[in-house]
């Protein structure tokens, strides 16, 4: 499976394509941020020896650039485990989040690096309890960053949960948004800052009926982290 590009002009005529990279996981989501120096994308890779850690590549006017690894996880898996990472900026701040299971060890994890094109930063976990994935990240203003996730529950359904990273650091207790389905039509559930705080969108089941449910946490109710 490759990763590829177009840019579509105002009128929506495509006007570019390009491949971003020639083997990557097949069936995880990707993400993409805007940042003062272009497209910049999260994906996970595949190698020949089928490590499926998660990349970043740049657009440039020359075409994509790969910056590699947003942390050596060294994950090796046989098969897509259909959960891909998710990245977010603010100004040359870049935070990335993402799954793993490597070493056997489920966790969620999340780094940061001062600008696009710098090397990988410090992988911090943010949950290795019973975690499922399926995250997704914002930066707070001040540089804060919120990470969102499922963690599995008795009974088989899931929580979804938010914690607060500082920039030092820290990482706060995770805060439970909603009990939600398990299962893939729940989907990925998304962040995105709005004001102070974040607006977080998920799929709820009830009844056999699905709905979107949309919820706005302000940043003074996340738990356990220092100012900052």
């Amino acid at each position: 499976m490759t990763l590829r590009s177009a840019v579509f002009d105002a009128g929506g005529r495509e006007v570019a394509a390009a491949e971003v990279d020639d083997r990557v996981c097949d069936c995880c989501p990707t993400d993409v941020a805007v940042t003062g120096a272009g497209p910049l994308v999260a994906y996970r890779d595949r190698s020949d020896q089928e490590v499926r850690d998660i990349h970043l590549a740049r657009a440039t006017p020359s075409g994509w650039r790969a910056l590699g690894p947003a942390a050596e996880d060294g994950w090796v898996i046989r098969g897509c485990p259909v959960n891909g990472p998710a990245v977010a900026v603010d100004g040359d701040d870049v935070v990335v989040a993402w799954y793993t299971e490597a070493a056997g060890q489920r966790r969620v994890r999340m780094s940061r690096r001062g600008a696009a094109d710098a090397g990988p930063g410090e992988a911090i976990d943010i949950d290795r309890e019973d975690v499922l994935g399926r995250v997704d990240v914002a930066v707070l203003p001040g540089g804060a960053a919120v990470v969102s996730w499922l963690g599995a529950v008795d009974g088989g359904g899931a929580s979804l949960l938010l914690a607060r990273v500082d920039a030092n650091g820290t990482v706060g207790a995770p805060l439970p948004v909603a009990e939600v389905e398990a299962s893939r039509p729940t989907g990925f559930p998304r962040i995105v800052r709005h004001g102070d705080g974040v607006l977080v969108a998920w799929t709820q089941w009830r009844d056999g009926v699905s709905r979107v449910v949309t919820a706005w946490i302000p940043a003074a109710d996340f738990p356990g982290a220092t100012a900052g």
